[in-house]
């Protein structure tokens, strides 16, 4: 388990593709319920955090109902079930799925269905598989089944790969993961099939770029393209066809600034990088999403030491939008440009907003704190720069070409 007084350093982040133009909007976090490990998802246009580890390293058991409109929590009645951090969870046909992780005395093996109307719990056949915190937990819509397997227990990383139909309430153990036992991976299911990589293996430091795709009706796994880079314990979903990766940490389990955000394409089985949020990477977060925003929070910021008492959200339909930087508020020109650029915004105030200017590379190249004048990059080499203009409520991101 990772200790949250551990100091970090931060590692150069490295961009292998353009940013979408995107902007994050700071909203009402879990403040006061901070917590690492929470359980996350979205039903009926309202999201949910359950269970996760409290500021005082205990699992926990309480339960919350995020609203939109009014960008408020409400405190529902707890879990159940015992208490638990390592958790994981996801939605199937209207209803919510969550087990396994880790209580005060063990490792749990369990599974539970939460139903949003009722309000009520249901506790479902445990595994017969061996107890285990943070392993992969993909639900399949084309085969109503739920895929669990590798995580970690008192003896090890685990690579065994279960599934759970949810008609019968029957557990089935199918093929092994065919790559080294890990825990904390990411993962997502889209069409027919559930995709899982990346996390922690055996090497205490270690960090996985790989990535994988099992195919139910072949009891099979094929090898896809590698991530961008290695990454441990972040959250992840699925939308609109596609998979994605956000925060975590990077290789020697660090954390990253800036943090990371990929796309997976399956049909092309290409990753392209995306804006991250705001601030460095972090460690353990929860995430859903309600009508096309996604909302990110919970986890730890291991560079400044703080566990993340606010949420961010982003509009993935506005990022997938082609037309996103012809209708973003925020605009910079001329660009391309050769000395100077001027940055506007037609619907926001700049004021107390600052300017970052990233190579591809992810070297810090220009920083600007304030912006006031007109900004000078004739210093800069030839080549295209990713810029972010930030406030306390929002980063936007920008591609620049340097003349």
């Amino acid at each position: 388990m990772r200790n949250i007084t551990t100091k970090l350093c931060t590692i150069t982040f490295f961009l292998t593709g353009l940013a979408f133009s995107q902007t994050w909007e700071s909203k009402t976090g879990l403040q006061s319920n901070v917590r690492h490990h929470p359980v996350t998802w979205a039903l009926d246009g309202f999201g949910y955090a359950t269970t996760g580890t409290d500021v005082n390293n205990n699992p926990t058991k309480d339960f919350f109902k995020y609203d939109p409109t009014s960008d408020a929590w409400e405190t529902l009645a707890d879990f159940p079930g015992p208490a638990r951090s390592f958790s994981i969870g996801g939605v199937y046909n209207g209803e919510a799925y969550m087990g396994f992780g880790e209580g005060f005395n063990a490792v749990l093996n369990d599974l539970w269905k939460y139903n949003a109307t009722t309000e009520m719990w249901e506790e479902l056949s445990s595994c017969p598989c061996t107890g285990r915190k943070h392993p992969t937990f993909t639900i399949n819509d084309q085969y109503g089944k739920i895929y669990v397997g590798k995580g970690n227990n008192a003896t090890g990383n685990l690579k065994d790969w279960w599934e759970y139909d949810i008609a019968s309430d029957s557990w089935t153990q199918l093929i092994d993961f065919p790559d080294t036992a890990r825990h904390h991976p990411y993962h997502f299911s889209i069409g027919d099939y559930s995709y899982t990589g990346l996390g922690h293996d055996a090497n205490p430091q270690a960090a996985r770029d790989d990535w994988y795709r099992f195919d139910p009706s072949t009891n099979s796994w094929d090898q896809m393209a590698n991530a961008p880079g290695a990454r441990i314990a972040g959250t992840q979903f699925a939308y609109n066809g596609k998979g994605f990766v956000l925060s975590g940490d990077g290789l020697n389990h660090e954390a990253t600034n800036p943090s990371i955000f990929w796309m997976y394409e399956p049909a092309s089985d290409e990753w392209t990088v995306l804006n991250p949020h705001p601030g460095p990477s972090i460690w353990a977060p929860g995430s859903f999403i309600i009508d096309d925003v996604l909302y990110f929070f919970g986890g730890v910021d291991f560079i400044n030491q703080t566990f993340q008492t606010g949420m961010w959200s982003t509009n993935l339909n506005e990022l997938l939008n082609e037309d996103s930087f012809a209708t973003e508020t925020v605009k910079i020109y001329p660009n391309p440009a050769e000395n100077f650029i001027s940055i506007t915004a037609t619907n926001s105030d700049l004021k107390n907003s600052s300017v970052h200017i990233y190579s591809l590379d992810g070297r810090l190249v220009k920083e600007v704190k304030e912006i006031k004048n007109l900004i000078d990059v004739s210093k800069l080499t030839s080549g295209i720069y990713i810029i972010q203009v930030s406030n306390e409520e929002k980063t936007s991101t920008f591609k620049l070409v340097k003349k």
